[in-house]
């Protein structure tokens, strides 16, 4: 069954940086990679280990489902298209989502040199 997405956003990010590290409630969403490399991490919630990453690069797509820990590591310097379930204004998606620390500095350090 296709659901509507109600929020289209373009992130650029520098290499090094890490975008989520949280999970959604109720939200979903597709990432679309235009530009750079990112590597892309999930695990169930309450997971201890840190997971191999998954590498997406300029014309691939990534799907997060709700109630999955997930962060993005960018290690290039990137342009991504996120296509989502719900309505993106701050508060909305703040009050949806549970921030986690998985992808700490000595994360980041193994992969960006």
């Amino acid at each position: 069954m296709l659901s509507p997405i109600t929020s289209i956003a373009r992130i650029t990010s520098k290499k090094g940086s890490v975008r989520a590290n949280h999970f959604h409630k109720t939200d979903w969403h597709y990432a679309f990679v235009e530009s750079g490399k990112v590597l892309y991490f999930e695990r169930e919630i309450g997971a201890q280990s840190v997971p191999e990453p998954l590498v997406f690069v300029p014309g691939q797509m990534f799907f997060t489902k709700p109630n999955i820990e997930h962060a993005m590591l960018f290690v290039e310097d990137s342009t991504i298209y996120t296509f989502a379930k719900n309505i993106r204004s701050h508060d909305n998606h703040e009050s949806d989502l549970i921030r986690v620390s998985f992808i700490t500095q000595d994360i980041i350090n193994q992969y960006v040199s």
